[in-house]
């Protein structure tokens, strides 16, 4: 017997379908990354000088030495004597002699002796190997020249090739060299007398001794 189904008449209904989600992804804004980079390297700068400071002022080689803290703490404070005090930290140093002793501190790095028993402790001569500060042979920009040479051992190699220059005979075959030199700044210094003008004597003797010092002379002349 068969079963007839009328799907005219047949409802079914279905359960409705759940709405999609739609997902979306956040993007910040130009502006919201700049100040959150800028927030961020502030305080990756301000912990690290922090941390910094800490180390200069007690754990530093030469932590133990005398002098401002303030000096020992960061290099402002020689720079407000030489730059924005027109170069006066060499007699400020004077008066933190009196105060602190024979050897103070300077700066984070440098300590600043003024007692001549010290000599022969800071310029042994060859003795004892003492290579250069890196800080100070970057002053002039030139590397790769003698004078700035770091290592001990490599600078006495390229000093070396130098001594013929500097011996006595050497010297004396520029001995007139020299001495047109000097008639020279003695008739400028006759100029000025001459003229009333002002001479500057520092200016003088540093633009004389620059000009005519040995080493230029020697190295021109050969």
């Amino acid at each position: 017997m068969a079963l007839q189904i009328d799907h005219t008449t047949l409802d079914i209904k279905r359960a409705p379908s759940p709405p999609s989600l739609i997902v979306g992804t956040w993007r910040p804004s130009a502006a919201t990354m700049f100040y959150a980079l800028a927030f961020l390297a502030l305080s990756v700068s301000i912990i690290y000088n922090i941390v910094l400071i800490i180390y200069r002022l007690y754990f530093s080689p030469i932590a133990h030495f005398p002098g401002p803290k303030l000096a020992a703490a960061t290099w402002w404070y020689q720079f407000y004597y030489d730059v924005i005090r027109a170069g006066t930290y060499m007699f400020k140093m004077k008066e933190l002699h009196d105060i602190y002793g024979p050897v103070i501190r300077i700066n984070p790095d440098e300590l600043h002796v003024i007692e001549p028993e010290f000599l022969e402790t800071l310029y042994p001569g060859h003795s004892r190997k003492r290579d250069k500060w890196i800080y100070y042979t970057g002053i002039l920009a030139t590397p790769g020249a003698s004078m700035n040479t770091i290592s001990h051992d490599l600078h006495r190699t390229r000093r070396s090739a130098l001594n013929p220059f500097f011996s006595k005979a050497s010297i004396r075959k520029l001995q007139p060299l020299i001495d047109s030199k000097v008639d020279q700044f003695l008739e400028r210094i006759d100029e000025l007398q001459k003229s009333g003008d002002i001479l500057m004597v520092d200016y003088a003797a540093s633009a004389f001794t620059n000009g005519t010092s040995l080493v230029p002379s020697i190295l021109t002349y050969y």
